[in-house]
Order: structure tokens, then C-alpha cells, then sequence
């Protein structure tokens, strides 16, 4: 039962408000509100669910809103995409607070038109009261993006009435039933309802070759995982978007395992290299629209606004956690995953679901594997983007652990420094190479060559792996003390530091 208003002026105040969005309402012609716009309070601890409802809509394509409430009376609890846009929209939260909580939805290739719901959000009650909801960064879209004008109305939580004590009934005297005896009815045997059974529908969905964001048009009879999706629509690699962790997640045909699961009314990028048609078999899912059963495939650009860097974690350390990040070195752009030791594969992404690339031909990527200590256990490697590795959305490189690989060659301070009379250079390299140590003094004379011979590409950072000089000349002699330069040189690489000898 709704809570009457008592008070007069009250009253007044909501009709004139409400007269107000009405004139609005006229104006615009499309509505956003709260359903119902009143609504009495459930107990603590309980839940309360709304509906954030569209009245009036035309050539609708997207949505985003931000629902705010009292945090005193409301904690939230979820939020989801109603039936409103056609099925597939590709569905993103919005930033939430403890007094906010957004959604946000994009249509691909369809719209919508009329009433409906657009959002269901969720609420535990904290405490039973009179409290606000309101709806701000309401934003109505078409197909081009476009905002479309609209009027917005918030609800109302109340509290519990005051309580009426029931008006006991006059007892009455209760009538003997005169003895007759009747025989004993047979009982009937129950009859056990019929259910119908859902009719099996067959659809068709273009894809266009390379990147498409779809979503699964019909419920199968066997659930669908990322790895038998990819190989139903013959995808190279398939993304969905985390919303608890606001992240992409990406799984590729080469991969073994079945990947996430492929879940109805989700939105989900995948990469059809020559496109085509893919037939779907199923019924219809109890939460979308019938008429509009797809997200289709459409035409892109040339752009690849989606792909993914995957491989296989090899020679991992149980209970150590492991972070492989992926850069693309033009343009800056880093992405990351948290990977445990027991799941032996990772999957970084790039997306913009604005379409905007994120990938050319060409780019270089740097890899590099950390332990939960933040230390390099693989890598960095370094890998240049090819057009078959765009044309797949892909790129495939495992990592082993120990397997550590410096991203350029470089000479290091020896240590210690001042020394007397014995002193280690530390140096690493980029690649493999023939590598030489000279040591001059301050008029540039050669006073000692150290040949270090072909050398593993690789760290030579510590007493056991760094060049080692005994400060003695190449006749044997032990030097004065002064300033002198050593130099490490390779066929591609020449660098020169300063030392000093105390005695």
C-alpha cells in the first residue's frame, strides 16, 4: 500500500511538479522516470527492485543514467540493462559511488521505439524511511550518437504507515453440523499438467569480415563457451567485458580450454577474418525482445579496434602470482593481466568501443612478465605487428619464467668505485655478441684489452657474471692511482664511464 499524503499543501507542491513534467513531457515527447514513482519502503535487510522506464521513445540506439539515493535508507545492490534496446547492446557500467550507481547501453545496427524498460536497478534497504531516488547524466542516443531531448522524473521511497489496530470481530457461536452420515468421497487422481515445449528457431546473423560486436541471438540446447562460440561463428579471438573488474577479458582460437562462458542479452567483440553468415538454433531467451533476436554484424573500418596479446605461461612457481604487461611502444597504450600461477595462459586487450584503432601493422609490442614482487621474471620482448596478425586480431607469445631478456645493452658503474686493487663492470645486452673491455687512461691510452668472447644475450649484473679487472696493465703491472675510463664495445654498441683507483 502506497503512503497517503496527509498534508494539503504537500499535495499541491507534487501536483505542480508533476504538472511540470507533464508540460515537459509534451514538449520532448520522450520520458525518463522511475517505476513505480512511489513505493513503500520493505523492511531492513530486505531488497526493493525499480525500473528505470522510457515513455514515448523514437529511433532510440543507446542510453546512459546514473541513478542516485539516500545511503542511509538504500545500499545497492545491482543494476542491469532491461528489454528496452533490441537484443546485444553491448553493456557497460558507469563510475558508482555509495550514493550513486550508472549504467550505460549501445545498440548495434537496430533501435527502438515506444515504452519500455531500459534499466532494473536493485537496492538493499538499510532502513525503512522516507528517502529520494533520482536519476541525473541522463542521456538519450540514436544510431548516430546523437543526443535526443528528454524529460527526466525521479521516485520515492516511503517509510512504513502508521499502524491501525484491527477492530476484533464479535465472536459467533459456531453451528454443530447435524450428524449425517455421508460416505467417504474417492480421492481424484491427479492429472499432471502439460507443459509445452519451447519451439526450436533457426537464425541467420551476417558478420562482416574482420571485427564485429554481437551477442548470442538464441539460447542452445548445449551452453556455449568462448572456445566453442569462436568455432560456431569462426572467430579468431573473442572479447567480453568484465563489469566487476571493469576490464576485458579475451580468449583466442589457439588457446586451449573452453574459455568463459557465452551468457544471453551480453555484448561480445569477436574476429570473423572473411565475415559471412552464421546460422544460430534455439529458443528464444526469456529476457529479450523477439524482434530483435541479434545485434547484426556491420561494416568497419579498416581500423583494428580490438586484439589481443595471448600465450602460454611456462615453468611458473606455485602460489606466485604473475602480471604480464603489453605495450605498444607508438603509442603508449599499456594493458595488463593478473595471471595465477595454477591458470598456465594469459590474455591482454586492447579494445575502444568508439572503434578507434588501437593496432596498425607495424607497431612494436614489448611483453614483459612480473612476479608478485614486481620483479622481471621474463622478458622484455619485443614483437613487430604484421598484417596477418591484425587480419587474426591476435598475437601469440609465450613466456617462461627464468627466461629474462634485458630490452637494450648497456654498461653499468663498476663496483666498488673507488677501488684498490680490484673492481667488477657490469653490463647487459640486448642480443647476443662478441664483446670486448678496454681500459684507458686520462691521455687515452690503452692500459688493458679484456676479451670477454661471445656472450648469451642477457644480465652480467653480478660478481660472478660481470667483466672483472684486476687493475693491473696488459704487462702484468699494477697501476698508479688517478682516473681511468673503461669501455665495453660490441659490433652495434660502444659506451664509455669513469673510474677511480685509491692506494
Amino acid at each position: 500500500m502506497k503512503r497517503q499524503i496527509s498534508n494539503p499543501n504537500k499535495f499541491f507542491v507534487i501536483l505542480a511538479v508533476f504538472m511540470l513534467f507533464a508540460v515537459q513531457g509534451v514538449t520532448y515527447g520522450q520520458t525518463v522516470s522511475i517505476d513505480p514513482a512511489t513505493v513503500e519502503s520493505p523492511a531492513a535487510g530486505e531488497q526493493l527492485t525499480l525500473n528505470i522506464n522510457i515513455t514515448g521513445g523514437a529511433n532510440v540506439a543507446g542510453y546512459q543514467v546514473t541513478v542516485t539515493f539516500d545511503s542511509t535508507a538504500l545500499s545497492n545492490a545491482s543494476i542491469a540493462n532491461g528489454d528496452y534496446l533490441p537484443a546485444g547492446a553491448f553493456v557497460a557500467p558507469l563510475p558508482s559511488t555509495n550514493t550513486s550507481v550508472g549504467l550505460g547501453a549501445t545498440a548495434i545496427g537496430a533501435t527502438s521505439d515506444g515504452d519500455g524498460t531500459l534499466a532494473t536497478v536493485t537496492f538493499t534497504v538499510v532502513e525503512a524511511k522516507d528517502s529520494t531516488i533520482g536519476l541525473t547524466n541522463v542521456l538519450i542516443s540514436d544510431p548516430a550518437a546523437t543526443p535526443i531531448d528528454v524529460t527526466v522524473q525521479g521516485g520515492m521511497v516511503t517509510g512504513p504507515g502508521p499502524e491501525i489496530p484491527e477492530t476484533p470481530e464479535t465472536p459467533t457461536e459456531p453451528q454443530m453440523p447435524e450428524e449425517t452420515e455421508m460416505p467417504p468421497a474417492e480421492p481424484e487422481t491427479p492429472v499432471e499438467p502439460e507443459m509445452p515445449e519451447e519451439a526450436m528457431v533457426i537464425f541467420e546473423m551476417a558478420l562482416a569480415p574482420g571485427l564485429n560486436m554481437i551477442s548470442l541471438p538464441l539460447m542452445p540446447a548445449e551452453p556455449y563457451t568462448a572456445s566453442s562460440f569462436a568455432g560456431a561463428v569462426g572467430a579468431t579471438i573473442v572479447i567480453r567485458l568484465d563489469t566487476a573488474m571493469q576490464d576485458f577479458v579475451g580468449f583466442t582460437a589457439d588457446q586451449e580450454g573452453d574459455g568463459f562462458l557465452i551468457q544471453g542479452g551480453q555484448g561480445y567483440i569477436v574476429n570473423v577474418p572473411g565475415g559471412g553468415t552464421v546460422t544460430f538454433e534455439g529458443t528464444a531467451w526469456n529476457n529479450t525482445m523477439e524482434d530483435a533476436a541479434a545485434a547484426p554484424g556491420i561494416e568497419l573500418p579498416s581500423t583494428t579496434w580490438a586484439f589481443v596479446v595471448s600465450g602460454d605461461l611456462l615453468e611458473t612457481e606455485t602460489g606466485v602470482s604473475y602480471t604480464v604487461v603489453a605495450k605498444n611502444r607508438r603509442t603508449g597504450e599499456v594493458a595488463t593481466r593478473l595471471v595465477s600461477s595454477e591458470h598456465k595462459e594469459f590474455n591482454t586487450v586492447w579494445a575502444d568501443l568508439s572503434r578507434k584503432s588501437v593496432i596498425e601493422a607495424g607497431d612494436t609490442l614489448e611483453v614483459i612478465l612480473f612476479d608478485d614482487m614486481g620483479n622481471i621474471v621474463s622478458g622484455p620482448f619485443t614483437q613487430t605487428v604484421d598484417i596477418e596478425d591484425l587480419r587474426n586480431a591476435y598475437l601469440s607469445l609465450p613466456l617462461t619464467v627464468g627466461d629474462v631478456h634485458p630490452a637494450e645493452t648497456i654498461l653499468a658503474q663498476n663496483f666498488p668505485n673507488p677501488f684498490n686493487p680490484e673492481t667488477w663492470i657490469p653490463y647487459q645486452l640486448e642480443k647476443s655478441a662478441d664483446v670486448t673491455l678496454q681500459i684507458y687512461d686520462t691521455s687515452g691510452g690503452i692500459v688493458r684489452t679484456i676479451d670477454l668472447g661471445f656472450k648469451q644475450q642477457g644480465f652480467y649484473m653480478t660478481r660472478s657474471t660481470a667483466a672483472y679487472w684486476d687493475g693491473r696493465n696488459n704487462m702484468g703491472e699494477q697501476v698508479a692511482s688517478g682516473v681511468y675510463f673503461y669501455s665495453l664495445q660490441t659490433a652495434d654498441f660502444s659506451a664509455t664511464r669513469k673510474m677511480l683507483i685509491l692506494k
